[in-house]
């Protein structure tokens, strides 16, 4: 599982730690579930999918990602 945020939701040196939380939450969730991830990591603002500049672009930058190895 690999969280991100915006570069707007908080400061830039704890985006990291924001967005790991993120991904936590959803690791919880899936354990709840008996679906156990193997690596939860954040990325923070880094890897943008979308432009900062507009709310609808920060939101899609505030994610959770499952990639499967």
């Amino acid at each position: 599982l690999f969280g991100f945020a915006d570069k707007n939701e908080v400061i830039p040196f704890s985006s990291i730690s924001f967005s790991v939380a993120r991904a936590d939450a959803v690791a919880d969730y899936l354990a709840k579930n008996k679906i156990h991830a193997i690596r939860v990591r954040g990325y923070g603002h880094q890897l943008p999918v979308a432009n900062n500049d507009t709310e609808i672009g920060r939101h899609s930058n505030r994610r959770v990602e499952i990639w499967m190895m």
